[in-house]
């Protein structure tokens, strides 16, 4: 997992942010779609 989503991660859960929290898990959602495509 690149490491900017890792550190967007954390601070989201730090600041309690849940705009940020959601944009977190949708980014990770988006990276697992990317992953997934690019292994198929």
């Amino acid at each position: 997992m690149p490491l900017f989503l890792v550190t967007i991660g954390l601070c989201a859960q730090r600041s309690g942010n849940a705009m940020l929290r959601e944009a977190y898990i949708l980014n990770i959602l988006a990276a697992v779609v990317v992953a997934n495509a690019d292994a198929a």
